[in-house]
């Protein structure tokens, strides 16, 4: 269980063994994976725990464009000359990330680090009246926020930006490991 899924009353309710991870980076994939294969004596965790390991040691990439970005499902606006970047995951209220989580690790491996702003808070809110920034490139989750579903909307206030799948950016399964290894790989 994720401790920032799961409160602690959800995994001390739950009727099965269960192991806490805090995932907060790419590195972080392959150590809380390391833990879990020496408690279940899995070598195919052990395996795994090594290649999310291996990708977090590669040197961060300097940023290709935004159409070698992986995930990019849809762009809005102009997105050329910004000097920021805002990945947003919810909307009402209008919130992001900060660098310190997964998804800011992996803008960083990606080569967008230098555009991100330091927050304090993991998940910070934005106050909707000075949205949206024309400087900004705001990214658009497809998940957990349906930010698909408001596009059209985006687009007539102002946004420039994009939607992109938020299972490559926020999920730190298989998928994202491939696309991001498979993105490493290719531009660096």
């Amino acid at each position: 269980m994720d401790r920032e899924e799961n409160t602690l009353p959800m995994a001390e309710s739950c009727p099965f063994p269960w192991h806490a991870t805090h995932i907060t980076s790419v590195g972080a994939v392959g150590d809380d994976l390391q833990t879990l294969a020496g408690k279940l004596q899995n070598q195919k965790l052990e395996k795994l725990a090594a290649e999310w390991q291996s990708l977090a040691a590669m040197p961060n990439l300097d940023f290709t464009g935004w159409d070698n970005l992986p995930g990019l499902m849809q762009t809005m606006g102009s997105i050329q000359d910004v000097t920021r970047v805002q990945y947003m995951i919810w909307q009402d209220p209008w919130m992001t990330i900060s660098r310190s989580t997964f998804i800011g690790s992996v803008l960083i491996k990606t080569g967008l680090g230098q555009l991100l702003p330091d927050y304090s808070k993991p998940y910070p809110e934005l106050t909707g009246s000075g949205l949206p920034e024309a400087d900004t490139c705001y990214l658009f989750s497809s998940e957990p926020f349906p930010f698909a579903r408001h596009i059209e909307g985006l687009e007539r206030r102002g946004f420039n930006g994009a939607l992109v799948d938020g299972e490559f950016f926020s999920w730190f399964g298989i998928r994202s490991y491939r696309m991001l290894k498979d993105y490493m790989e290719r531009y660096r």
